[in-house]
């Protein structure tokens, strides 16, 4: 069986660099896609709500092509924060993070603006704590 591609400790360090930028990835979509008008969900893809110019792209295609596209955003950031290296790893991670946090931001605060300060703590909580275990032997 060929030796894997990362040191262990390296491995372990990107899984948790990483994985508040993928929990912010899932949970943008987890807002995204339900949130949809009705319209948009008896097959009127034009009728979609989403500000960010590709996402909303790809939702006027389908809800399938739109999942699809989020598991291929997925894979294209734990590759990018996985071969960078030094500080960059995190600076991918974080740019990852404040931008998913944009987006649901944007959801919730069409709902409640006091519902989007419990979820910016726990962002940050969140990404400090899984950052402390990526330094961690």
């Amino acid at each position: 069986m060929p030796s894997p591609a990362l040191p262990r400790d390296r491995r372990r360090a990107h899984f948790w660099i990483v994985l508040p930028a993928i929990l912010l990835i899932l949970a943008d979509t987890a807002l995204t896609l339900p949130f949809q008008p009705s319209s948009y969900w008896t097959g009127s893809y034009e009728n979609y709500e989403e500000i960010g110019p590709l996402g909303a792209a790809i939702l006027r295609i389908h809800p399938a092509a739109f999942a699809a596209f989020v598991l291929a955003w997925i894979a294209a950031v734990l590759l990018i924060v996985g071969v960078a290296r030094g500080p960059w790893n995190r600076e991918v991670g974080l740019a990852v993070v404040v931008g998913h946090s944009a987006g649901i931001y944007g959801w919730l605060d069409e709902r409640s603006y006091w519902s989007t300060i419990p979820v910016f703590i726990a962002v940050g909580a969140l990404t400090v704590l899984c950052w402390r275990q990526a330094e961690i032997r």
